[in-house]
């Protein structure tokens, strides 16, 4: 996307320019569609956080934050832990043990050559956590929405299959524009992922950028209704010791040196706004028993 200043007087941007605060709701939904429209080929993805605090990492790294460190999802590891060979080891080691050793793809998933079974076996652990039985909870996916009201409603709700609950600070809303990206989105299937992430590991090689997972043929695909109503997409956290956030703005330092370009914006949903918020969903159809549909 182009970078860009906010549109209304009373938006705050942080010492970090990615991060914006509008006044109020109203103000939220203005400086968002000012977003959307800043996107180079209007393919934005979007993803909310019910506490701004969180980083943008997946479910798999959370849980290893926590068995490994001991430390909450807004937590960063120090430099000295997340550049270390040891901590790269071990987060990548725990991902082989459950998906090459704990975990594996049914048969008759796997005797069907046209489907990606790992894909389809993450993609259902992310929409249907409950069934993922193992101590070491979660994928190296991260969800997103094509829809600006999906992303918005994970933002203004701390919520999950079973219940729904109001969120006790300002939410956040995260706005990425594919096409800042590069060539990301994949074609090959999972498993051929990890098996280069492998390779590259044997190798002393960095595992590269934030890959984006979606299948382009829904023949090729398990039905999934709640992935479909919420228009799900999926980035892949290839390096495990570094959140988006953090590996999209090396991304853009590296690709564009007259700094003109953003892959993404947080746009910070304030506290007060939930009930407006909530009620502006309802009229648009975004609703908890819709999203997590059976």
């Amino acid at each position: 996307m182009r970078k860009i200043s906010p549109i209304c007087t009373n938006t705050v941007v942080g010492t970090d320019p990615h991060e914006w605060i509008p006044r109020n709701f109203e103000d939220f939904l203005k400086e968002l569609d000012h977003i959307i429209n800043s996107c180079e080929e209007n393919l934005p993805l979007f993803r909310g956080h019910a506490d701004s605090r969180w980083l943008l990492e997946s479910s798999f790294v959370r849980t290893c934050k926590k068995l490994l460190l001991g430390i909450e999802p807004y937590i960063n590891p120090g430099k000295e832990i997340k550049e270390s060979v040891e901590y790269h080891q071990a987060l990548f080691g725990l991902l082989l043990l459950k998906y090459d050793v704990l975990v594996k793809p049914s048969i008759k998933l796997k005797n069907r050559n046209d489907i990606d079974a790992m894909f389809e076996l993450m993609r259902r652990f992310q929409q249907y956590p409950e069934e993922d039985r193992t101590a070491l909870k979660g994928t190296f996916f991260i969800d997103w929405s094509r829809k600006k009201e999906v992303g918005l409603f994970f933002a203004n709700f701390d919520s999950n299959e079973h219940c729904i609950k109001k969120r006790k600070t300002d939410g956040a809303l995260f706005i990425c524009d594919t096409t800042a990206t590069g060539k990301t989105l994949q074609i090959i299937k999972v498993e051929e992922i990890i098996d280069k992430m492998v390779e590259a590991q044997q190798k002393g090689k960095a595992f590269g950028c934030p890959l984006l997972f979606c299948p382009l043929d829904p023949l090729k695909q398990i039905v999934c209704q709640r992935a479909n109503n919420q228009d799900a997409i999926y980035w892949a956290q290839m390096d495990l010791r570094y959140d988006l956030e953090n590996i999209w703005k090396l991304q853009e330092q590296e690709k564009d040196k007259d700094n003109e370009q953003y892959i993404f914006i947080k746009l910070i949903l304030p506290y007060e706004s939930q009930k407006e918020c909530a009620e502006y969903l309802k009229t648009q159809g975004i609703t908890h028993s819709y999203l997590f549909t059976k």
